[in-house]
């Protein structure tokens, strides 16, 4: 560039070199190769493709399609496939929620086809219903009756002495010539309806079997005929068991099979 050039004038003399045109050219003929021979997006229509396409057909109509509605379903699947495909390709498919859902979801549901594994015997449902008895356990309730003997006529005492003697003999409850009383409850029921002293025992003495009861202002002979309720026998539930279990042991597999397919990631939090 000489004293007496403008910027013109050197930049005019710059695009004039042969050097620059060959560059130019060269950048031309590359783009016009990447856009005249661009990868070709294929998509191949296996018989498998086919035959599931008009599997779904017969399944949805009852009778298998005509070769119309064959050829249209098929033309059909491909422009779903050929805008499916391009839209991966554009990335469409970051970054939306619904569609993160979705897959996640069919990872889930890939993950516990995969999980197969053979009923259990009755020892481990056994295991199984003792850890999860809050599960199966029903409301205990207890069939009771007793005798009351107030303690201000003086002769309590003696009175229920002989009352256990004959009740202890075999006699009859009903036919002792005093007044017996009765109920099934569950002990959240006992309060208001059976004096605190006889409810403490009514959910500790033995089956069957007559037991004196002290009260400050009476005394009782009680009985607990029948307890229901509690953690059931295996026979009883085994199948809501064997079905609880199953479903339980499915989500461990498919958590530990995930838990294996999350940990080949490596998380990097940056500020």
């Amino acid at each position: 560039m000489s004293p007496s050039d403008t910027p013109s004038d050197a930049w005019s003399r710059f695009l004039r070199e042969p050097m620059v045109h060959f560059f130019a050219l060269g950048a031309l003929l590359f783009a016009a190769d990447r856009f005249l021979n661009e990868e070709p997006r294929k998509v191949t229509v296996t018989p498998g493709v086919k035959a599931d396409l008009v599997r779904r057909l017969t399944d949805q109509h009852g009778v298998p399609p005509t070769e119309h509605q064959r050829t249209f379903t098929i033309e059909a699947w491909k422009r779903e496939e050929a805008l499916y495909r391009e839209a991966l390709r554009r990335g469409l498919d970051r970054n939306d929620p619904n569609i993160r859902s979705l897959l996640v979801g069919k990872m889930y549901a890939e993950a516990e086809l995969s999980v197969r594994f053979s009923d259990p015997d009755d020892a481990t449902l056994e295991r199984f219903l003792e850890e999860e008895r809050a599960r199966y356990e029903r409301p205990q309730r207890y069939d009771f009756e007793f005798f009351a003997f107030p303690r201000s006529d003086g002769q309590t005492e003696e009175e229920l002495t002989k009352f256990l003697a004959r009740l202890e003999a075999g006699e009859k409850p009903n036919e002792l010539g005093r007044p017996l009383f009765g109920a099934t409850l569950a002990p959240e029921d006992f309060a208001g309806r059976v004096a605190a002293p006889l409810a403490a025992r009514i959910v500790d003495v033995p089956l069957g079997t007559w037991t004196r009861v002290e009260g400050e202002t009476e005394a009782w002979l009680l009985r607990v005929k029948e307890v229901s309720g509690g953690l059931p026998p295996l026979s009883e539930v085994r199948a809501a068991v064997l079905d609880d279990f199953k479903s339980k042991a499915r989500e461990k597999a498919v958590r530990e099979k995930l838990d294996k397919i999350i940990a080949l990631y490596e998380f990097e939090e940056v500020p």
